[in-house]
């Protein structure tokens, strides 16, 4: 037997290192990232120059002094324009982000010129907004008269991904700890019950438990996407008593949509209880008897980490703490 000794030779591979931040912050611009941008979205030199109002040769420079900046390609030219390379892309969605920042201090400011304080930009569930949104604007009120807030309704990965790129400055809504990658935060406030509705004609609600589950696994369902957290809190329920996943004819986040949809059909939705009271309350939808996991997807408020210690974004946390505290008394 012949031992052979496979031996392969120390290789210098040490790089050499890249420029510093001090460096970066001195030369790049915030028109450099506005270039950046723009360029991402179009990727032709030509025409992203004309829509900065200066010569091809000129933006074709611009990019030269971006890339020695950085100390790396961001773009690699091709017959059709460029394409961004890994390194182009991380910058990319860094001045996304900081251009997202100018356009709300831009809004803020122009806010507070005309005599307010500022503006909040928030993301909801439909589970916020019948309490925690309607407090907090009451609290956030009191403490800044004249603030102005911005809501946007939204799903979990639309909403994500707005707040990821500065869009929206918090979400409230049920959170889901495993679908929250590294750089958001969140901080669980109270759980809500989810219920399953029908309209108020509904021949479902009274057939027996083992029926009525079985005609679920056999119903269209309106639900908010069909792969969120809705669809799995509604699939557990369906998959445990043996039947097969439910069957999403409609996605919608709208609550009036689907209440209504509800009502003049026979499909089924699920909506927070607090939500799904006003309804009921009217004769408009029914409440079905069934039991959803309440606390597997708990109310919160959900921050980018690496603004969480701003002073917006505590007061926003620590007011909707202060809310929840609220919604807890009234509710018991």
């Amino acid at each position: 037997m012949v031992e052979v000794d496979f031996h392969i030779p120390e290789m210098d591979i040490d790089m050499p290192p890249g420029p510093s931040l001090h460096h970066m912050i001195g030369r790049l611009r915030l028109r450099h990232f506005d270039f950046l941008d723009r360029l991402s979205r179009d990727l032709n030199l030509g025409r992203v120059a004309e829509s900065m109002n200066m010569a091809q040769s000129t933006a074709t420079k611009m990019l030269q002094e971006i890339e020695d900046a950085v100390g790396t390609t961001l773009f690699i030219r091709n017959r059709r324009g460029v394409r961004t390379t890994i390194a182009g892309e991380a910058l990319i969605k860094r001045a996304a982000l900081i251009l997202s920042d100018m356009a709300a201090g831009h809004q803020e400011l122009e806010a507070i010129r005309a005599g307010g304080v500022g503006m909040i930009r928030i993301g909801v569930f439909p589970v916020a907004t019948p309490e925690l949104l309607p407090q907090l604007f009451i609290q956030m009120h009191q403490l800044h008269p004249g603030m102005r807030l911005s809501v946007e309704e939204g799903d979990e990965v639309q909403l994500a991904r707005r707040l990821l790129q500065g869009k929206i400055d918090v979400i409230l809504g049920r959170i889901e700890p495993d679908r929250l990658t590294a750089a958001l935060g969140h901080r669980i406030l109270y759980h809500e019950p989810t219920v399953v509705v029908c309209g108020a004609t509904n021949l479902i609600a009274g057939l027996s438990p083992e029926a009525m589950m079985k005609r679920m696994s056999e119903s269209d369902w309106i639900l908010p996407t069909s792969q969120g957290g809705a669809f799995r809190l509604v699939s557990t329920m369906l998959v445990k008593a043996g039947h097969p996943v439910p069957n999403v004819a409609v996605e919608s986040i709208s609550v009036l949509a689907t209440s209504g949809l509800l009502a003049q059909t026979d499909m089924l939705g699920i909506m927070p209880e607090s939500v799904s009271r006003s309804f009921t309350q009217i004769g408009l939808l029914q409440k079905l008897p069934v039991a959803l996991p309440a606390q597997e997807f708990p109310v919160g408020v959900v921050f980018r980490n690496d603004i969480r210690e701003s002073d917006l974004i505590r007061q926003i946390v620590e007011t909707c703490e202060k809310v929840s505290r609220l919604i807890a008394q009234d509710t018991a």
